[in-house]
């Protein structure tokens, strides 16, 4: 396709499989505003040719096939029929021509190396680490900042990094139908990078973190569209023989998830990243810090991003631009192993021989890839905003803090924004939140198309593959419908032994992994409904609940999920945010509440939003019901090892499951259930205690707990959020039965 911006050297079509995609354009519409409404389709795209045929790539000793080509033949010949896109890659990344910071500068490692070592902070770091270690000589002492430094830092290669591209792009060609991207916010994000260069700075990549191809996809889009590659932050498990050499060639730099005490590491760390934003070099890092198990965003790990603004207020640089990006995905290559560490299995760690073992995901089809780019904003501004507004000193640490956490929720609620809910998404929340243990294939389309409605009509985005049909709208949502579940596979079953083919949910819990990723959009509404479904539930349809109510219901609600969810306008009053909400649900077509008084708010007769707007959260109000319910096996005052509780509660959780008192499999999620243990923590529900020099860290009840009247009545407060399940017992009393069973759950050492 032709582009707009002949200096964006971005190769033809039909050489690569990025997809640039011209938004739709409103009347009037500004040139430089965000498209809030659904992509275009295009009529046509053109894919990489496959390497393997579909009867190889099907047939169970595809890989095997690969190997005997490999012995049989040239490397050359293997990869002869993607030469061309090597060519491309190879032609679109020139010195002369790239945005930004030349990352292949003679001796760039040693000359970062120089100017991190005469820091004076790190200087000082190597005094005091001489001082613990007095026998130390000093070229024993340099050569510990050489190991320091060569094991963390990043060594660019010309040559391994078009090599890692081309292997990058084999993968991606393979695993996925193409990665799509906005062609005006690529635009944007490369006028960004040309005023960052002229000025020195740098651009600060933020995206958002579901799988190990990010760190694929975005150096790829950047390799093509002559960005200068960013310096990665990458965790030093990924530190991999082989492997890890080509990562570190082609931009990641290794650090550890805890530096402890480590003063000499710490300070190698700190100044090592000053340094490459003091030279103006992009950088790219995770601001949740891992990858997103549960499919929605994390918490903020605000570490990185507190070494940058100290960068700023240092003097380092004088600005830089902020990016946020999100990445999605039809379907995350990890999430069979999500599932197994949230059910309370052990994290694998990542090592060359499942690297090797993993490449027969080449042989399935994971959908398409969407990256989207939030506008570049300046930290300068954004710093000096927030400092006359809310009147911050920067020589106090508590402002710094306030602004770093200001910033970090400010790019993950943009991330949210600028987010496209793919349609494996769409058809999976479509069949999660039916009532009914299965749905037809036209009900299905038709839920495929009222959830993607709703979506949009709170400025959400949602994507849509291209599709053959040129008729009806119903016969392309039909064509998507079972593209998406073609790609979901065995997740979805299909029930033949009936009049019409009927779908299920086989794996709910990797299932809730989709529909969490568009929690976000119905934050405020679901809070809203679950809080009138809390003061309607068995009582007549059309019950009017007063709105003061109502708000103290979800005033408490919202506080519950402070640390679950991303709100959309957080620290806002929470009285004006209800009564907006309230008017929104309203305005629906058809409302999801209706107000038969200015005071007062009802279910309307046709609940389907209500029901749909209630079943997104339901399974989390269910998490943390179970985690308070769990505190019951520490009244009146025992204690218990941290990791054997959460594993008390996971295991009690599968045995109210399956016996029918917790209403939602996914309940029982680690991630979730860890969540609620810190909101727990911060509300003084419970302490932690270490109680020997090992650092054992025990769980206990606070004082103010430690009465069952009390205890008993928070478990009440939270389970009257609770779906009514098919068994009836989703009710709030926690009956003799479930106290023995919990009772059962406190392992006899924690009664001492």
């Amino acid at each position: 396709q032709t582009q707009k911006d002949q200096h964006t050297r971005m190769p033809q079509q039909s050489k690569h499989f990025l997809v640039l995609k011209q938004g739709k354009k409103k009347a009037n519409e500004k040139e430089d505003e965000d498209e809030n409404e659904e992509e275009e389709k295009f009529s046509s795209q053109t894919r990489f040719p496959p390497l393997l045929t579909s009867k190889q790539k099907k047939s169970a000793n595809w890989l095997e096939t690969v190997k005997e080509r490999v012995k049989s033949t040239k490397p050359a010949l293997l990869f002869q029929s993607y030469l061309s896109d090597l060519e491309t890659i190879r032609n679109c990344y020139q010195h002369d021509d790239v945005i930004g910071g030349d990352i292949f500068a003679s001796r760039l490692y040693e000359k970062l190396k120089r100017v991190v070592y005469k820091t004076p902070s790190v200087q000082a770091a190597m005094e005091t680490f001489r001082l613990r270690n007095p026998t130390m000589s000093m070229n024993s002492l340099n050569a510990k900042f050489d190991e320091v430094y060569e094991t963390m830092a990043t060594k660019f290669d010309n040559k391994n990094l078009r090599s890692v591209a081309y292997v990058v792009q084999y993968i991606l060609q393979q695993m996925y139908s193409g990665i799509h991207i906005s062609q005006k916010e690529l635009d944007r994000v490369r006028e960004a990078a040309k005023i960052a260069q002229e000025k020195g700075i740098p651009l600060i990549l933020l995206p958002s973190h579901k799988s190990h191809v990010d760190y694929m996809v975005l150096s790829y889009v950047f390799l093509l569209s002559g960005i200068s590659v960013p310096f990665i932050a990458a965790g030093d498990n990924l530190k991999m023989p082989i492997a890890g050499n080509l990562l570190r060639s082609a931009g990641a730099f290794f650090i550890k998830r805890k530096m402890d005490d480590n003063v000499l590491y710490r300070s190698v760390f700190n100044e090592y990243i000053h340094a490459i934003l003091q030279q103006g070099y992009n950088l790219e890092f995770f601001l949740e810090g891992g990858r997103s198990r549960t499919g929605k965003l994390l918490k903020p790990k605000t570490g990185m991003l507190t070494v940058v603004i100290n960068a700023f207020l240092a003097g380092k640089m004088e600005d830089a631009f902020i990016l946020p990006i999100s990445i999605g995905y039809d379907k995350v290559i990890e999430t069979e192993s999500y599932v197994k560490e949230l059910l309370g299995g052990s994290k694998e760690k990542e090592s060359l021989r499942e690297l090797l073992r993993s490449t027969r995901l080449l042989a399935l089809n994971f959908g398409r890839v969407d990256v989207r780019f939030s506008r570049p904003f300046s930290l300068k501004e954004f710093v000096d905003q927030q400092v006359a507004a809310r009147r911050l000193n920067l020589e106090k640490p508590a402002d710094v803090r306030s602004i770093v956490h200001v910033l970090a929720y400010q790019v993950l609620n943009k991330i949210n924004l600028q987010a496209s809910v793919m349609p494996t998404s769409i058809v999976v929340t479509a069949i999660l939140t039916h009532r009914g243990r299965g749905i037809s294939r036209k009900e299905l389309i038709d839920r495929f198309a009222w959830v993607r409605k709703l979506i949009l009509a709170r400025g959400g985005r949602a994507a849509r593959p291209d599709t053959k049909s040129g008729g009806s709208s119903e016969e392309a949502d039909g064509q998507v419908v079972d593209v998406a579940l073609n790609v979901l596979g065995n997740m979805i079953g299909r029930q033949k032994n009936v009049i019409e083919p009927v779908f299920t949910p086989l794996k709910r819990f990797e299932l809730s992994y989709y529909r969490n990723q568009i929690v976000h959009i119905f934050v405020n509404e679901g809070v809203v409904a679950c809080s009138l479904y809390a003061n309607t539930r068995g009582k007549p349809r059309g019950t009017a609940v007063d709105k003061s109510v109502l708000l103290k219901d979800v005033t408490f609600l919202s506080q519950l999920f402070k640390i679950e969810f991303i709100y959309t306008s957080p620290g806002a009053n929470i009285a004006e945010t209800f009564e907006d909400t309230v008017a929104k649900m309203e305005s629906q077509d058809p409302p999801a509440v209706i107000s038969p008084t200015k005071e007062t708010v009802a279910v309307p007769s046709d609940d389907g939003q209500f029901q749909f707007l209630c079943a997104l959260f339901w399974p989390f109000i269910d998490s943390y019901w179970l985690m308070c319910t769990s505190f019951y096996s520490l009244w009146p005052s025992h204690m218990m090892e941290e990791k054997t509780f959460m594993q008390k509660v996971q295991s009690l959780g599968f045995t109210l499951y399956y016996e029918g008192d917790l209403g939602y499999y996914e309940g029982i999620s680690k991630d979730t259930l860890g969540n609620a243990a810190g909101l727990f923590l911060t509300l003084g529900v419970i302490q932690k205690q270490v109680i020997d020099t090992k650092g054992t860290t025990v769980v206990k009840l606070a004082p103010e707990y430690a009465s069952e009247e009390r205890l008993l009545a928070l478990i009440d407060l939270i389970g009257k959020f609770r779906r009514e399940n098919k068994y009836g017992r989703g009710g709030t009393n926690l009956n003799p039965k479930l106290k023995k069973i919990i009772r059962l759950n406190t392992p006899n050492l924690a009664r001492l």
